[in-house]
């Protein structure tokens, strides 16, 4: 790409793709990013990011940009998505966990055990979607082996060992496909990164719980409720309650072949030749810490100017500030049609606020030709 030059006069640098709804403008994004790399205007996808006030994969936040991404096979970085227990091959390979020690899930259900609310619901979700798992990877071996270990269970005497520990079960697992292939290849590193977290955090559990062999329960067709009290609760409602990152290469932040997606603290001081930024509904927030500023301004060196609305609408025209400013090349705003806040747009060099109407004819992406057809006359 042509970064950094000098020959701008009469190029449009800054569009704005808005759209009836924002799986519209998801949609369109994801297929101008496609289009860009076919036609060689990008070299790689770790040129584009995209830019959001939350990289949450929900659909008020990154979410449907990022499923329109990956709907067209495109690599996206996202590490901090809150999304690490979303992920296949995380649901997969706990369910079989779930489904070998606690085959009927009536160990859950002892009195001493009692899984209610949002961890039982959690439970029985990566239990019951193991067996369409199995169809959808074709995980045949797997589900014999865990029929295998079902069988071993209720035929153990109560209080026999089994032989094995929660973290070599979970070991075992992981040694068929489909997650031997995802670990060991090179096509989806990410599944294996995640894989290996995982394993982490079955170490660290067994550190607390003790890591002596499992046993077969005198009280249900499971391994001891003992032992499941504490897994289900413990370490499955840590699960469940934490919002947890992807796994991040500190040594390798912006990886090449993927579409970044962070938040705009995380871009500070990065520039990309492409960026998508969205969220241009958002309205100041006068959030606590500003009231904070206030109780602490008599004993720190800070003097807030002006009231809490003020500094709030300070803060988010800086937020929109370095969203803008991280496009080397080419700008595009995300939104819907008639969404955006009177902040977003910015301002003409007269200071008069701009509109949707301002980001007409050249200035508004539809479809990738608009843009095509428009940096071809530039």
């Amino acid at each position: 790409m042509l970064v950094d030059r000098t020959d701008t006069d009469g190029r449009t640098g800054v569009r704005a793709l808005l759209s009836e709804d924002t799986g519209t403008a998801a949609e369109r994004a994801a297929e101008l990013v496609e289009r860009l790399h076919e036609d060689g205007y990008i070299e790689d996808y770790s040129q584009v990011a995209f830019l959001f006030k939350s990289t949450k994969e929900s659909d008020d936040w990154a979410g449907q940009y990022v499923q329109a991404l990956r709907d067209r096979d495109i690599p996206v970085h996202n590490p901090r998505n809150k999304a690490f227990l979303e992920q296949d091959e995380i649901r997969f390979a706990l369910g079989a966990v779930i489904r070998v020690i606690d085959p009927e899930f009536d160990g859950a259900s002892v009195p001493w055990v009692n899984l209610q609310g949002g961890v039982e619901d959690q439970v029985e979700e990566w239990a019951t979607a193991f067996d369409g798992y199995v169809e959808e990877y074709n995980a045949w071996q797997l589900d014999d082996f865990v029929r295998r270990k079902q069988r071993e269970i209720a035929l153990a005497d109560d209080g026999e060992s089994l032989g094995f520990t929660i973290l070599e079960l979970l070991y075992r697992i992981l040694s068929f496909d489909p997650f031997r292939e995802w670990i060991e290849g090179s096509d989806r590193p990410d599944r294996g990164e995640r894989l290996g977290r995982l394993t982490n955090l079955f170490d660290a559990f067994l550190s607390v719980a003790g890591a002596g062999y499992l046993e077969k329960s005198s009280n249900s067709n499971s391994v001891s409720t003992s032992f499941l009290g504490s897994f289900y609760w413990t370490f499955c409602g840590y699960l469940q309650a934490q919002d947890f990152d992807e796994p991040e290469d500190p040594h390798d932040q912006l990886p090449a072949g993927f579409v970044q997606v962070m938040t705009t603290h995380q871009a500070k001081g990065l520039e990309f030749p492409v960026v998508f930024t969205g969220n241009l509904d958002s309205e100041p927030w006068t959030s606590g810490t500003y009231w904070l500023e206030d109780q602490l301004e008599p004993y720190a060196d800070i003097e807030p100017v002006g009231d809490v609305d003020d500094r709030a609408e300070r803060d988010e025209v800086r937020r929109f500030y370095v969203s803008y400013s991280r496009a080397e090349e080419d700008l595009f705003l995300l939104g819907t049609e008639g969404g955006t806040s009177g902040l977003s747009l910015g301002y003409e060099a007269n200071g008069n606020q701009l509109d949707e109407d301002w980001f007409s004819g050249e200035r508004s992406v539809e479809d990738p030709d608009d843009f095509q057809r428009a940096s071809r006359t530039a």
